[in-house]
């Protein structure tokens, strides 16, 4: 059934007037029609029929399209009116334009006409729908206001037009004032804190200009005491049919109670922040500080131990090695806690069996249970996990040792592997003396440690569970625990568990692996300010049969390079150097000026989040003193490749 349109036509021509009405029901329109040519009759069919649609001539007799528009707006409708004409002049069609016609079309060009009304009638339905919203936000602001005296906001209604702004009693008891305050907007806007007017204006703006659906702004009000109200101002625009903006109304509240709470907590928040970073950078330095005498102990201690024959001499070297190993547990706990605060651990995710982390952890740990009679088992499943097999085996390691620690002689600890759902467990359970209830949340902070008040140092430092939880956050699995005093613990790891493999459910632990094989004679150039360490390891470095060339600074190596007609196999430097350089940056000048990559290892004693961040970014090997002989001669034999391949194949300069 085609659309209905009902059509007043204004025109003095009943010809015309069917010509119209017979072209717009080609265009597939019902058309219900009637022909007026005078103000009476208009006046009587306005009254009487909803029209669709106003169409008028120009020139009728004693009326004319001015006339019949003028009394078409007396009357308050809202149709479209809509002047076709035979021959009008331009400044006549621009004047009817202006005086509110919505569109102006030639009896010469009606194809015009229905594309025309159908772009008004869809422009009407915009203002209807838009005057209906209008209505509705009406009253809506009504129940607002009931909400908003209940609420205790204050309100306010800004006249657009006028200038005027209505502020309620409460909105100027928020700023402490009574009945003194006007109806200038000003008086909202020259109480607005200095620091807040450009924001507020400009949210204003925005709002009035269409730019945001609705106005929210927070800033400060001066208060009649002279003090400074936090408030939360919210509105709308009121918009005319043709959406300009009329009116502002909305709500003023009080939040100066909820910005005080908000800078409290924001001012304890920083001063934890500050305190922690203060911990964390005193921690760094006292570490650096330490390992520097520990480095040149260890190495002196190692050299000794390799000559000292006499017996009691022999114990009194390994009860020094003992009491230094004790040092350079904390350190490196230290270390490690430092990194991981850092958030510089790399994490390196692969598809492995966790069983065999697990055993090679268990490996490590054979000797210890053996010798107190503690039966160390390891089994389970040979599921496969997705995660780094180097952080899980470092998470193990600290639960194994904690559980060897506090489980007596004869005792059992047992690392198993189950399925759990999509997961892999990975648990180590002990039968020691297990943790009471209201300690296994406090166990996993830092220097925490049950049954031990006295702080003997061979129980431990209270970092292992520290270290663990930090890295079980780092890979992302759940890390929990079951126990109860007398019965023992069960730390569980949660892993993501991927193609699961078939094999024996029992794990027999690997055997030991032999030791780094020894390297030929080759070229060291060995970067340390620190005199004592230096000798040390240049001593250390020439039993091992290395030749050393000794720089004290960044300068002494640039000048060194400068006068070799070879490069040296390998780099060993201090990262912290005097003068401009540090370690790492001494090395990139020395690998740029040779235009070939030399093998290089830092040392550092810096613990310090933003030094190890710097030394990890290079290819450079990275140890942290103190370190033991045995790690630098197999990282060295790492580094330089077997039989010194690689520096063989750079040795010579272009």
């Amino acid at each position: 059934m085609p659309p209905i349109l009902s059509i007043l036509i204004v025109d003095d021509s009943h010809d015309d007037a069917l010509l119209i009405a017979r072209h717009i029901r080609k265009q597939g329109y019902e058309v219900i029609w009637e022909r007026v040519d005078t103000a009476e009759d208009m006046l009587r069919a306005l009254h009487g029929t909803r029209w669709d649609v106003v169409i008028s001539d120009v020139n009728i007799p004693g009326f004319g399209a001015a006339s019949a528009l003028s009394l078409y707006k007396e009357l308050g409708r809202d149709c479209p009116f809509v002047v076709v004409s035979g021959i009008v002049g331009e400044e006549a069609a621009v004047s009817l334009l202006k005086a509110g016609a919505d569109d102006f079309v030639l009896k010469s060009n009606l194809a015009r006409l229905v594309p025309a009304l159908e772009r008004e009638f869809k422009d009407w339905q915009v203002r209807q729908a838009r005057i209906q919203a209008e209505d509705a936000l009406r009253a809506s602001e009504e129940r607002y206001a009931l909400a908003a005296r209940g609420a205790n906001d204050g309100l306010w209604d800004w006249d657009l037009i006028e200038g005027g702004i209505y502020l309620s009693q409460r909105w100027k008891d928020i700023v402490g004032h009574g009945g003194d305050i006007g109806t200038d907007p000003e008086e909202w806007f020259d109480r607005v804190h200095p620091e807040d007017k450009e924001e507020v204006h400009a949210a204003i703006a925005m709002h009035i200009a269409g730019l945001s659906p609705n106005l929210a702004i927070e800033h400060r009000l001066r208060h009649r005491d002279g003090s400074w109200r936090w408030v939360l101002a919210r509105g709308m625009a009121v918009r005319n049919i043709h959406g300009r903006p009329t009116r502002m109304a909305g709500s003023l509240t009080d939040i100066t109670a909820n910005k005080l709470a908000e800078q409290q907590l924001r001012k304890t928040t920083d001063e934890l922040t500050n305190a922690l970073a203060s911990k964390t950078r005193f921690l760094a330095a006292a570490s650096h500080d330490l390992r520097q005498p520990f480095q040149a102990m260890r190495l002196y201690q190692h050299m000794l131990s390799e000559k000292v024959e006499e017996p009691t001499c022999s114990k009194m070297v390994a009860n020094l090695g003992e009491a230094m190993s004790a040092g350079e547990a904390l350190l490196h706990a230290l270390l490690d806690i430092s990194t991981l605060d850092a958030g510089i651990v790399p994490v390196n995710r692969s598809a492995f069996p966790a069983i065999d982390a697990v055993a090679a952890v268990a490996r490590e740990f054979e000797q210890e249970a053996a010798a107190r009679n503690i039966r160390l088992r390891v089994t389970g499943t040979r599921d496969m996990v997705d995660s780094d097999p180097t952080l899980l085996g470092r998470m193990v390691r600290n639960l194994v040792a904690n559980a060897l620690r506090y489980t007596p002689d004869g005792g059992r600890v047992l690392i198993a592997c189950r399925r759990r759902g999509p997961t892999l467990a990975v648990e180590v359970w002990d039968s020691g003396i297990g943790i009471a209830p209201d300690m296994h949340e406090a166990i996993f902070e830092d220097f925490v440690q049950v049954a031990n008040p006295e702080r003997d140092r061979r129980k431990g430092l209270g970092l292992g569970l520290a270290i663990v939880r930090r890295t079980a956050r780092l890979l992302g699995c759940e890390l929990s625990l079951r126990s109860q005093p007398g019965r023992g613990s069960t730390f569980t790891i949660a892993l993501p568990r991927v193609v699961p493999a078939e094999g024996p459910n029992v794990v027999r632990l690997p055997s030991r692996k032999e030791g780094p094989k020894s390297m030929g004679p080759q070229h060291v150039l060995l970067i340390e300010d620190d005199e004592i360490q230096a000798a040390a390891l240049q001593q250390l470095l020439d039993v091992w049969g290395y030749s050393v060339s000794l720089a004290a600074t960044a300068e002494d190596a640039f000048a060194y390079m400068a006068g070799v007609p070879t490069m040296p196999h390998l780099i060993i430097s201090d990262f912290r150097l005097p003068g401009e350089f540090n370690g790492v940056q001494t090395v990139a000048r020395i690998c740029n000026d040779a235009h070939r990559h030399i093998p290089a290892i830092i040392v550092t004693g810096d613990t310090a989040p933003e030094r190890i961040k710097e030394a990890t970014a290079t290819g450079c090997r990275l140890l942290h003193k103190p370190y033991d002989p045995a790690v630098l001669k197999a990282t060295m034999e790492a580094v330089i490749g077997p039989e010194g391949a690689v520096a063989r194949d750079s040795g010579r300069r272009e």
